[in-house]
Parts: C-alpha cells; structure tokens; sequence
C-alpha cells in the first residue's frame, strides 16, 4: 500500500491572503451582522456599562478632592501642624550661585567668566524693589532711604493695603549694594533665611552657651547681643581662615527679627544680610570653603540637615598675582610670627 502524502504547505502568499480574508471577516461579518466581534446592541451594552462605571469612578474621587480641600485651612490661617518643620529652623539660601552649586569658580582677569554672576545679583536685588515685575516706589524709597553712616536703617512699611509687610532698606548691604565685587576679586553674597510659616527667629539670651564659639568671638570683636536682631557669622574652614584678609558681614547686626515671622503676608520679603569676602594674595588660586550661619536660640543645627541655620560656600578665584605682592605677603606673615613667639 502506498504512502500518504503529506499535505502541501501554504506559500507565504497563500497564508497573506488567508489571514487578510480573516481580518476583514473579523472587522465585519456579514451573515452575522458583527462588527469586531460584536454586534451592535452588544458595543452599545458595552459603551453604556464603561460610560456609568467612569462616571462613578470620576464622581467619587471629585467627591474625595472637594471634601479635601473644602477642609484645608485659610490662607491667613496658614497650614497644619508646623511644628515638624519649625523645630529645627530654617534653611539658608545664598545668591547668587553657578545654576545650583554653591562652588564659586572665575578668574578676574575674564569678564565672561564673572558676568553672570554680577547679573545674578544685580537682578535679586532689584526684586527687592519691584512688586510683580514692576518698580514699586515704597520699595524704592526703603533703597534709597538714608540715614547715619554705619547704622542700621529701619524697614519702611508699604502702605494701608499692606500694613504688615515691611520694604527692606537695600542701603543696609553697604559697599554690597552699588558693587557686587566680582570684578576686584572681592565678592559679595547675598544671604537670606528661607520662608518657614509662623517661624520667628529667637534672640541670643546673654546666658546662652548654644554656639559658644562664635558668640564668643562676635562679642570679643565688639557685637552686642540685641533682641531685634540675629547675629550672622561666617568663618573659614578646613584651614581656609588664614586667607581672609577679612570677612565683612551688611549691615553687621545680621537679620532683623522684626520681619519675622512670615504668615502669608502679601509682598513679604525677607531681610537680606551680605557677606565680603576680602582675599590676602595667598587665598587666589585656591579653593577655600567658608561656613555663616545665623545664631539663633530656636536654630539647631544638624549634622544630618547641613543647611538648617546654615550654609557653606567654596570659593576658587583665579587671579594673576604679582610676585612682588607674593614676597610683601610672605614676609609680613613671616614677622607676624616671629612677634607672637616673642610674645
């Protein structure tokens, strides 16, 4: 008896043609009259079940939202439960800065290398005087405000609609205000404490014994504990304190504890406190890492929150030194020390 034989397999073009008549039989079917698989009164069973069960499903979570904010708080009230983020304090912002680090890196001798931050800051100033992009003419007042050469100037308020909100006096910032400093390798900063609803910054009592270092060295150097204000201090670290010829902190009462505290107030600004840096001929060319922060009884500063009540800026200013300078420089050092071993 002779083999079967096996059946033909479909060329690749019989099967094409194949699974093209199936699709267009499952798209429609004409004896049955089905479309995709379905009739008509199955797709308009389908449509009316999807089209109630989205409608439920958006009701109840528009339900969820509107309960959910017809129970948040006013915005004069402020929100709930602060105390999670008031406990430690505030952090401390700086400007300006390169996009979002806090490493200083020009060169005097290249403008393009120090533009943008000389823009950066002349622009955070200059919103200390506008009210929604515009100039506004109490703040510019509070700019242009005078007053005893070294003290304090007082905030001005800005007006019967905004009788809560104080205008800052810029001319506090001192040299900082009309002279950024970047171009004579002098730099200014501009520091500011972040906004904390319903924080008020405590004054230093005169037992404090909270950062007893610092306070030690601000009242050695002839600051007076003031319950108006909270002293900023900033120092060199990691060995970077030797090359400040001096470190310059507008206005040097630090910040005004009379704006505080910030509930929402329209057109609050926050005091601003500016911080010179004046280099001797050793600190160019290097990096050299600077510490302030704001001394506060109610600020605890944590090792785990670097930026509570502080901030660290590294600083690297590239400037071409005159060997004359270099040797002027070396030999004062060189004679201070032989001084304070004779001593």
């Amino acid at each position: 008896m002779a083999a079967a034989t096996p059946p033909r397999e479909p060329t690749w073009k019989e099967k094409t043609m194949t699974e093209l008549r199936d699709f267009r039989l499952f798209m429609w079917n004409g004896r049955t009259k089905e479309f995709m698989g379905r009739t008509g009164k199955s797709w308009i069973a389908v449509l009316v079940f999807y089209t109630i069960f989205y409608t439920l499903l958006a009701t109840w979570w528009g339900c969820l939202l509107y309960t959910r904010v017809y129970f948040l708080p006013d915005v004069s009230e402020g929100p709930y439960r602060t105390d999670y983020l008031t406990f430690r304090g505030p952090g401390i912002s700086v400007y300006p800065t390169q996009g979002k680090s806090k490493d200083i890196r020009y060169s005097v001798e290249s403008e393009n290398s120090y533009s943008a931050l000389d823009e950066a800051a002349k622009a955070f100033l200059q919103k200390y005087q506008e009210i929604d992009g515009e100039v506004n003419g109490t703040f510019t007042a509070a700019a242009a405000e005078g007053g005893a050469e070294g003290a304090y100037i007082p905030a001005l308020e800005l007006g019967d609609d905004n009788s809560t909100t104080l205008a800052y006096n810029l001319r506090n910032l001192g040299p900082c205000l009309e002279d950024t400093g970047f171009a004579a390798g002098e730099p200014c900063f501009y520091l500011q404490m972040n906004k904390l609803w319903g924080f008020k910054p405590a004054s230093l009592s005169e037992d404090s014994n909270k950062d007893s270092g610092p306070i030690k060295t601000l009242t050695e150097a002839g600051y007076e504990l003031s319950d108006n204000f909270n002293p900023l201090f900033c120092h060199g670290i990691k060995g970077s304190d030797k090359y400040f010829e001096a470190i310059e902190v507008y206005p040097s009462e630090g910040f005004d504890r009379r704006f505080f505290p910030w509930e929402g107030q329209q057109n609050w600004r926050s005091p601003v406190v500016a911080v010179k840096f004046r280099l001797n001929t050793e600190g160019f060319n290097r990096r050299l890492r600077v510490e302030c922060s704001v001394l506060s009884d109610n600020i605890f500063k944590q090792s785990k929150l670097a930026n509570i009540g502080r901030v660290e800026i590294d600083l690297n200013i590239r400037k071409e030194v005159d060997a004359s300078e270099e040797d002027a420089t070396t030999a004062a050092a060189a004679v201070s020390g032989i001084e304070l071993n004779a001593e």
